[in-house]
């Protein structure tokens, strides 16, 4: 674990603020991510207790619904990557599921009373009974294992070691673009099949399209602006908003109700549009009674 005293190094921050950058873009739950940096927390294991520490961080300030990608991390890591990492994130783990669990609704809680059982034998029987009396969970039965979270089923490949005096922390960027990509061309595949099969609108088809917004949004983040990629991706973001915001509103007019995995980024809300202002125009005025005409003068001689 971190001394409660310990400093970090110049260098130790610098890899820390780095896998932070890299760590958001985790912002649902994507193999190809947390392959990525599975692999950059192996390639930099000497500065281990920084990265355990950002990831912690990371999943105390998520939202509820952003932890659970992030906890698939931390198991990720602790299970391909090894000892280097479990001694700093055992002593939290206990409170930092239990908060996950407290904080979330009871598919989430599933998934993390079967993450648990799967770290017989990864950590200390102590922390993992401990991590399950937190969460109210009994020890699993040895026949039946539970299945293992997305990301952490492949070992990630370890890169060449990092060249002397110069940081790899990045170095899984490229990895992770290129998947990303080859996600989003799954995912659009998943979208035009809906549609082909002339389907109606429905929850699943708005996550798509949401996923699909969502790693545009992190392939764009990677893009050198200005370039023609930049402006590619840029537009099929806004389309994919676009559609977004019309199969809600479809959904919505039908009284269906969205899961929160199937709304896109607060950043990337398109407003709800607002009636128009109501004019008030003041009350005429009162008429003004119209003047009586005298009446005309007796004929002369009369």
């Amino acid at each position: 674990p971190i001394p409660r005293d310990h400093m970090p190094t110049p260098e130790e921050e610098e890899v820390a603020a780095s896998y932070a950058l890299e760590l958001a873009e985790l912002t649902f739950n994507s193999k190809p991510i947390i392959n990525s940096l599975t692999m950059i927390a192996d390639e930099e294991r000497a500065f281990s207790h920084a990265i355990a520490g950002v990831v912690l961080r990371k999943i105390g300030s998520a939202l509820a619904d952003k932890k659970l990608p992030i906890i698939y991390l931390l198991d990720s890591i602790c299970k391909n990557v090894g000892a280097a990492y479990k001694n700093h994130f055992a002593p939290a783990l206990p409170q930092t599921i239990g908060d996950a669990f407290d904080a979330n609704g009871p598919k989430v809680r599933t998934s993390l009373q079967k993450l648990v059982d799967t770290w017989t034998g990864v950590f200390e029987p102590a922390v993992v009974a401990a991590t399950r009396a937190r969460i109210g969970a009994s020890a699993a039965p040895a026949a039946t294992a539970a299945p293992a979270p997305p990301g952490a089923a492949a070992p990630p490949r370890p890169g060449p070691p990092p060249a002397a005096g110069r940081k790899r922390v990045r170095g899984g960027a490229g990895v992770a673009r290129e998947s990303l990509k080859i996600e989003l061309s799954a995912l659009m595949g998943r979208i035009q099949a809906h549609e082909s099969a002339r389907l109606p609108p429905d929850v699943q088809l708005l996550t798509f399209v949401a996923q699909a917004a969502g790693i545009n949004e992190s392939i764009l983040a990677q893009t050198e602006r200005g370039s023609a990629e930049f402006g590619a991706v840029s537009a099929q973001l806004a389309a994919m908003c676009e559609r977004h915001a019309g199969l809600a509103a479809a959904l919505a007019a039908e009284g269906t109700p969205i899961s929160p995995s199937a709304a896109l980024p607060e950043a990337r809300r398109q407003p709800q549009p607002q009636p128009p202002p109501q004019q008030h125009f003041p009350p005429p005025p009162p008429q003004q009674p119209m003047a009586q005409r005298p009446p005309p003068p007796p004929p002369s001689g009369a």
